[in-house]
């Protein structure tokens, strides 16, 4: 069951994460470097658990939608970033230490983005 809301996010998903690997994979966009600097500010990586709870909420308020298709993956993707929200404002050294050993495989992860990214964008908009 394909709705207009599981067609925007699809896009806004795609939107982000296809740069994103973009960005890793040419080297534009640095993991570690990242990584420093939340290490740097426990006030930004407090924000960035903040805003993964508001995100995923939000998402899951509006788009709760457990199907055989599609449209679970968005409802998954809520479900996750508020996890990984609740996860980072409670445990961020432990986030920030998972991160650093995801930042290890970047290659990996950026053709992971990319290609979570291009599923997303042909049920955005292709589809």
């Amino acid at each position: 069951m394909e709705n207009e809301i599981s067609i925007f996010m699809a896009r806004v998903v795609a939107l982000i994460y296809i740069p994103l690997s973009i960005g890793m994979m040419t080297g534009q966009l640095n993991s570690k470097e990242m990584i420093e600097s939340y290490k740097k500010s426990a006030g930004f990586t407090l924000w960035v658990g903040i805003f993964a709870v508001i995100a995923g909420t939000s998402l899951v308020s509006y788009h709760n939608i457990w199907v055989k298709g599609w449209p679970v993956l968005v409802t998954l993707l809520g479900w996750i970033a508020v996890v990984e929200g609740v996860i980072f404002i409670a445990f961020p050294k432990t986030m920030l230490s998972l991160a650093n050993r995801m930042a290890k495989n970047e290659r990996i992860w950026s053709l992971f983005a990319l290609a979570f990214g291009l599923v997303f964008g042909y049920f955005g908009f292709l589809a």
